[in-house]
């Protein structure tokens, strides 16, 4: 049965989905309703098509191309559980459910991520089954512990997409505050990047709008609410977070002032 799904302001100017064609974009959208609550979907284009553009004469291959298209911008990802495969939405702990029901598998636990047709770039880490005590439970990613909950920010991270650029985003912050420490500027960049478009943005306006007495303690909170909120806790992110890129040199910095 098809779901109401919630999307955020900050899709629409999203760069990873500004890769995808308007038709590809549009599909993206409406398979939402039609995935479980864990945003898994049998990987069967006739299906999607049925579901999504009952009343357009798309052929099969058509609708293979743009999934082909969401896979290649890392959206969804392609795997095969018990023999069936299945897409999953990559960045779907951004939906808020309540009581959630789960239809299909998760990735086949005695084997490993498989990336299948469409010339996938990238092996996806498929989200295991849920359950009701999701946000406690453990699992690893690499040699790092982690809740489930954060699991889908984690490999958001490691994979290095997001919809903003965490760069521009580190610079902005830096600008509006530059009290704060280097590294804390760019941590807290990449983990705003992960979880919530448009956050960090946010943020730097309203620290530029000085409605900010202590710019650290604001930018942590901001993150803890966002993470309390999909039930786990900002900081076990931290590990994942790849070190700070060198500082510009000089003429790096006076290169960039004169092409502004």
């Amino acid at each position: 049965m098809a779901r109401i799904r919630s999307i955020k302001p900050e899709f629409c100017t999203s760069e990873q989905l500004a890769e995808c064609s308007p038709t590809a974009r549009l599909l993206f959208i409406l398979m939402w309703a039609h995935c479980d609550d864990a945003g898994r979907h049998p990987a069967s284009a006739k299906r999607l098509k049925m579901e999504c553009f009952p009343a357009d004469s798309f052929s099969t291959e058509f609708m293979e191309s743009l999934v082909a298209e969401l896979i290649n911008t890392d959206l969804i990802v392609e795997y095969e559980h018990k023999s069936k495969h299945f897409w999953q939405v990559t960045g779907w702990h951004h939906q808020k459910i309540d009581k959630p029901t789960y239809r299909y598998g998760p990735l086949d636990s005695r084997g490993s991520p498989v990336p299948i047709g469409y010339h996938s770039t990238t092996s996806p880490q498929v989200p295991p089954e849920p359950s009701g005590t999701e946000s406690s439970r453990v699992e690893t990613i690499g040699k790092e512990s982690i809740s489930a909950a954060a699991r889908a920010a984690a490999e958001s991270i490691q994979r290095g997409k997001f919809p903003d650029d965490p760069l521009v985003s580190a610079r902005n912050l830096f600008n509006a505050a530059p009290a704060l420490d280097r590294e804390f500027v760019w941590r807290v960049s990449i983990i705003a990047a992960a979880i919530s478009p448009g956050m960090m943005s946010e943020i730097v306006t309203r620290i530029k709008a000085r409605d900010v007495r202590k710019p650290k303690s604001y930018v942590e909170g901001a993150l803890r609410a966002e993470c309390e909120k999909q039930g786990y806790d900002w900081r076990e992110l931290i590990p994942f977070v790849p070190p700070a890129p060198p500082p510009p040199t000089p003429i790096e910095e006076e290169s960039a002032t004169t092409s502004e």
